[in-house]
């Protein structure tokens, strides 16, 4: 029972204000969802990867996946309406194999930066933990609004910008995600917070700082700038 991946790819591109969906979009030559694959492909960890992508976007991911990573055996899952669908309908997938996976982590293909040293200290927490989300520190100060106004400011010793990947048991997440569904919950933003939600422990570990979100055009402007800037055996 090894372990398995899923790249969460399924959005269409609407904050991008882009016909094409961001993960297709050009990343200093070559599409942002190779460069999110990458560090997985090469790092020999996963049993099984598999990306949840729009049914319209199947075809292009499939041509896509051939040119960059031919041979390689990545499974293409239908997304769902919301995040929290794309991520239950590939660990059904997962499910239904054959031999399904002990330990599966889930990342967000927008998060393209993602090193081989952060993968790996994710890999060994997924043997150690049975839920674990990556975080940094925060540097802003973060408020609480009430009705526009200043409601409370937490100490930032107690907040933490939470990342992708995430990292869980398998048949834990499966059962939150089936759990979440029976009691009403649908729009989950991510699955460490679904096991919250749900009264399950989630362990934190250290991300990083470099491991950029894409969500907006000026985003591609500032990953362009960090991997300029990156070095050698820095990251992807």
């Amino acid at each position: 029972m090894a372990n398995a991946a899923s790249i969460l790819a399924g959005g269409t591109g609407q904050r991008m204000q882009s016909d094409l969906p961001k993960q297709f979009m050009d990343l200093r030559g070559e599409p942002l969802i190779s460069r999110t694959l990458r560090p997985f492909m090469n790092s020999g960890a996963f049993s099984t990867l598999a990306v949840a992508i729009h049914p319209d976007w199947h075809e292009h991911l499939a041509e896509l996946l051939d040119r960059h990573w031919p041979g390689q055996s990545i499974h293409l899952v239908p997304g769902g309406l919301t995040r929290q669908a794309s991520s239950h309908h590939v660990l059904e997938h997962f499910a239904r194999l054959p031999n399904p996976p002990r330990g599966v982590l889930i990342h967000d293909a927008a998060r393209c930066l993602l090193s081989p040293q952060l993968l790996h200290r994710c890999v060994r927490a997924l043997m150690q933990t049975r839920a674990f989300t990556c975080a940094i520190e925060t540097t802003d100060t973060i408020a609480i609004l009430a009705e526009g106004r200043l409601a409370q400011v937490p100490s930032r010793e107690t907040l933490r910008r939470i990342q992708t990947p995430q990292g869980f048991d398998f048949r834990t997440i499966l059962s939150a995600h089936r759990q979440a569904l029976e009691r009403g919950l649908t729009n989950v933003s991510d699955d460490a917070q679904l096991l919250l939600h749900l009264g399950v422990t989630v362990q934190v570990i250290p991300g990083d700082s470099m491991n950029l979100k894409i969500s907006h055009p000026g985003d591609f402007a500032l990953a362009e700038f960090l991997l300029n800037h990156q070095s050698p055996a820095g990251g992807p």
